[in-house]
């Protein structure tokens, strides 16, 4: 028998699991300014648990776009819309892809850190 409800389950989680198409170019460039800060931070100060932080925002911008993302969500409602210079429409598929090696890389390196650690045994950061 067929649930006319489960269409529209269906249909409710396949549209909160998906990338925005197109994207504001300023958005995804503010998105990639706090990615940078945010890895510099952990590197310069050897605070490793910002991984954490870091490979869950590439996870969810993988998964729903800006949805479930601090970082996202901030570029798309509060940076993005103020660099209206800046603001172009891209192709959203690519952006997403770039987000999937984001989250390729920062869950390697969070898996090498929680599994290896980069702390010497005097607790000093070692690259």
């Amino acid at each position: 028998m067929h649930n006319p409800d489960n269409f529209y389950k269906v249909s409710a989680v396949k549209s909160f699991f998906s990338f925005p198409h197109p994207v504001n170019d300023a958005a995804a460039r503010s998105v990639a300014l706090g990615v940078i800060a945010l890895s510099v931070v952990t590197f310069v100060t050897g605070w490793a648990w910002l991984l954490i932080p870091l490979t869950y925002g590439f996870a969810a911008r993988v998964a729903a776009g800006p949805k479930i993302s601090p970082l996202g969500w901030f570029a798309v409602h509060v940076s993005g819309p103020r660099l209206k210079s800046w603001e172009k429409f891209v192709p959203g598929p690519p952006k997403r892809f770039a987000q999937a090696m984001g989250l390729a890389f920062s869950s390697a390196t969070l898996i090498t850190w929680l599994s290896a650690g980069w702390l010497d045994r005097d607790g000093y950061f070692c690259p």
